[in-house]
């Protein structure tokens, strides 16, 4: 039976993302809580768990659940604005492909097979960063 779809998962899978999203997050809490920034191995393991960047933020926020009048409580409309904003300029050039990831698209699209990327990231992130590493031919946006 011929291949007819390839599926990936972006972050991990197809690209190392760990360290730009790591930094963006050091950045955020810098922007707007300084003095409160997670710890390292907190912020890998949120990470490696898979967790989506609101659910992400909600657990390293040191006031992610309390009184919503407290001056330092969660905005998590702002929190993922920020976070979004530095990541478009600091984080993805810090997007690299794994080793082979790249030529495997390549084969792929030279084979006629569609390839699929799925992710927590918005599509416009995912889509930056296949452009910006020369991958943006290599999966077609639907």
């Amino acid at each position: 039976m011929p291949i007819k779809l390839v599926i990936f998962d972006f972050d991990g899978t197809l690209f190392d993302t760990h360290r730009s999203i790591s930094h963006c997050i050091k950045l955020t809490f810098d922007a707007l809580l300084p003095a409160q920034a997670p710890s390292e191995a907190e912020v890998h393991r949120l990470i490696s768990s898979g967790a989506g960047l609101q659910d992400t933020f909600k657990a390293l926020h040191p006031s992610a659940t309390t009184d919503a009048s407290h001056d330092d409580s969660f905005d998590e409309e702002r929190w993922t604005a920020t976070y979004r904003s530095l990541y478009a300029e600091h984080g993805q050039p810090l997007i690299t492909p794994f080793p082979g990831a790249a030529e495997l698209l390549a084969a792929l699209r030279a084979r006629g097979i569609p390839a699929a990327i799925v992710s927590n990231k918005g599509v416009a992130a995912v889509v930056t960063a296949l452009r910006n590493n020369g991958l943006g031919e290599c999966v077609r946006r639907s």
